[in-house]
């Protein structure tokens, strides 16, 4: 399934998000399940179609595998552009399975007490560090947003591969980042 043609969209890194729904709501009246259509078999591709063209990582590993790139995760080494970055979330996140490890065995109020300072601290430092990863992210946006206003003139599948791997990283870690705060804050 090509989602870039479910949703009758030109094949580029990136797509607008209120078009997108619109698409969306429009082909979601017609092949509803309920309209009882021989086309509302096509509910359950319209839906995958917009899972994949909805989410940035996703939508660019499809657009690579839409041109000719069978398997865009092909090397499992952190890339070197996030290197860096990985050398500060990395450690970060270990400290924080071992706190929330702790806190989960906390069982009385003094042990818990004793850890708030601890656990504070270190949400605070997470959210550092978060800010960090998102503004690498908006620098790879930002790399996508020039590929794409030239993609139909001369689509560069090579240099969004590099952008992907680092995307796919760098998102990872800004979920992860996210849900350590969160159990942290709900302490």
């Amino acid at each position: 399934m090509n989602a870039y043609h479910v949703f009758d969209l030109p094949e580029k890194p990136l797509v607008d998000p209120d078009a997108l729904k619109q698409r969306l709501h429009d082909l979601s009246k017609r092949h509803h399940p309920q309209q009882e259509t021989e086309e509302s078999e096509r509910w359950g591709e319209i839906h995958s179609a917009y899972q994949i063209l909805a989410d940035e990582v996703k939508r660019l590993k499809h657009l690579l595998e839409c041109n000719g790139l069978s398997d865009p995760n092909h090397s499992a080494a952190v890339p070197e552009e996030v290197m860096g970055l990985f050398a500060t979330v990395g450690p970060a996140l270990h400290r924080a399975d071992g706190l929330i490890a702790r806190m989960d065995a906390a069982e009385s109020v003094l042990e818990k007490a004793i850890l708030q300072h601890e656990v504070l601290m270190l949400a605070m430092e997470l959210q550092g560090i978060a800010g960090q990863v998102g503004d690498f992210r908006a620098r790879l946006q930002e790399q996508i947003q020039l590929l794409d206003t030239g993609w139909e003139d001369a689509a560069d599948p090579e240099s969004l591969h590099a952008i992907y791997r680092q995307l796919v990283y760098v998102a990872r870690w800004a979920g992860q980042l996210d849900e350590k705060q969160f159990r942290m804050m709900n302490f």
